[in-house]
């Protein structure tokens, strides 16, 4: 049988750890909840540069 033991010191770090940890995941939901792909532009279609019109004309067109 395996004997835990707790070093009663460092439970205030682990409890400030925890807080702090909570907060951060409490904000990342938030700003998930709150965000949408197209704003947050993270799909690659959303990256691309938008359309670009080129004129050819009929001279420059070789058969």
């Amino acid at each position: 049988m395996r004997l835990h033991f707790i070093n009663y010191r460092l439970l205030p770090l682990f409890s400030a750890l925890a807080a702090s940890s909570n907060k951060l995941l409490q904000r990342a939901y938030q700003d998930f909840v709150e965000s949408d792909a197209q704003t947050e532009k993270v799909f690659k279609v959303f990256k691309m540069a938008e359309p670009q019109t080129v004129f050819v004309s009929l001279n420059d067109i070789q058969s």
